[in-house]
């Protein structure tokens, strides 16, 4: 029964993580932020990546949710920057009257759109959905080479004009490859090193975040320590 019930929570936390956990050199997550009485963007919730549209006032509707690089592996190292797209909030993907702002990283220059397509390419005709956020640096050894083991690269803010506070269904916000990618050989989400003037990048995984979640449709930011707990003690 022990070894029965070991199994099913060890599937469990496979299903519910599936693309939740850092690949082997890091990741891109996205984690929900909190919204203030006053509608403004609260504190980041390191522990969710789901979460239902707050209502304020009784009539305005808004949710956030943070980017971060998640560093490991060789990003431990330090990066200067992040090539990915925010897939889930163009236009067509929330109602009408619902508006978009994304407040980056300080310090960092952002080259393309994190969540919109726009033109580009040899004659500005072909249609980019790619974002590089960078942070000028002249090596490992600069101030601005990122070394925490997370590192901001930026909010996005959606609210709704008055009247329209809702959004329904279950709405899936992922973190992708910028397409195209900026090195063809790379098509996945990127962090990008400091050694300057070379500046390496490495494939990392991408988080997703659940606005409206209902199960089965449930994400993860990673299996807690408390978790792990919980499982250990199915074998006592």
């Amino acid at each position: 029964m022990k070894l029965r019930a070991i199994a099913a929570v060890l599937m469990t936390l496979a299903m519910s993580a599936t693309s939740a956990f850092a690949g082997p050199n890091g990741s891109i997550d996205i984690f929900n932020v909190a919204i203030n009485p006053d509608a403004s963007a609260g504190a980041v919730d390191f522990g969710a990546c789901q979460a239902n549209a707050t209502t304020v006032f009784g009539v305005l509707g808004k949710f956030a949710i943070a980017v971060y690089a998640r560093q490991q592996g060789s990003s431990a190292a330090g990066i200067s920057g992040a090539e990915f797209y925010v897939a889930g909030l163009e236009p067509a993907d929330l109602p009408a009257g619902w508006t978009k702002t994304f407040v980056p990283a300080t310090g960092v220059l952002v080259v393309g759109d994190i969540d919109d397509p726009h033109m580009g390419g040899p004659n500005g005709t072909d249609v980019i959905r790619r974002a590089n956020v960078t942070w000028t640096v002249d090596g490992p050894a600069d101030p601005d080479c990122q070394v925490t083991s997370l590192t901001f690269l930026g909010r996005i803010e959606c609210q709704s004009a008055f009247g329209q506070p809702v959004i329904a269904g279950v709405r899936r916000i992922r973190i992708l490859a910028g397409n195209p990618p900026s090195n063809p050989t790379r098509d996945c989400p990127g962090l990008v090193f400091c050694n300057f003037p070379i500046f390496d990048a490495v494939c990392v995984t991408g988080g997703q975040y659940i606005l409206n979640p209902a199960p089965p449709d449930v994400c993860s930011v990673g299996v807690e320590e408390k978790t792990w707990g919980g499982v250990k003690g199915l074998y006592r």
